[in-house]
């Protein structure tokens, strides 16, 4: 039996804060319908991005790291005159291939998951940390490897190597800040067994 039109609309509102940056809202707001017989079927959603996001330093410092990342990568694929650059031996490219790569998807994914509404994870201080450390990493075996090289293999390492540990920077400068607005709570429970 055929149903009238059923809408419900929910708004809710959530406040952000930020240290010293001041109080931020967003407001997401969700549409669900029917308009069939079957409840459920052909709902709408709509989604509101938070934007106020790209105007913090966090936003700012994942935008960096994505310029970074993306030069890096198209860099280390074609930076060898059309052919992929060898950061250095076959583990050393291995290494660095798989993080520019891997990192590409996951920065600008915790990008979206920001405008989405999203908040900052334990997760994130991790990748942050591990992203300073395998950048700064590669940037110096790039360096290392190429710097009796002549020519343009030579200007290759060099410019990679820069980028890689300037990405390796900020992503550094972003676990710094991620830490400095993370508020930990610790709950100690006791089990008494008797």
């Amino acid at each position: 039996m055929p149903t009238a039109f059923q809408s419900s609309r929910s708004t809710t509102t959530t406040t952000y804060t930020s240290q010293g940056a001041g109080s931020y809202s967003a407001v997401r707001t969700s549409n669900i319908g029917t308009s069939s017989a079957r409840p459920g079927c052909c709902g709408k959603m709509g989604f509101t991005f938070n934007t106020w996001i790209l105007k913090t330093p966090t936003g700012l410092l994942k935008i960096l790291e994505i310029v970074f990342i993306i030069l890096c990568l198209i860099f280390c694929r074609f930076g060898d005159e059309g052919y992929p650059f060898k950061i250095g031996a076959e583990g050393a490219h291995f290494l660095a291939v798989g993080t520019y790569v891997g990192y590409a998807i996951i920065v600008p994914a915790i990008l979206v998951t920001y405008l989405l509404g999203a908040n900052l994870t334990i997760l994130e201080l991790f990748i942050n940390l591990l992203g300073a450390i395998l950048f700064i990493t590669i940037g110096a075996l790039s360096l290392v490897n190429h710097r009796y090289d002549r020519g343009s293999r030579y200007t290759m390492g060099l410019v990679l190597g820069i980028l890689s540990i300037a990405a390796g920077v900020v992503f550094f400068i972003d676990f710094l800040f991620a830490i400095k607005n993370t508020r930990v709570t610790v709950i100690q429970t006791t089990r008494t067994v008797g």
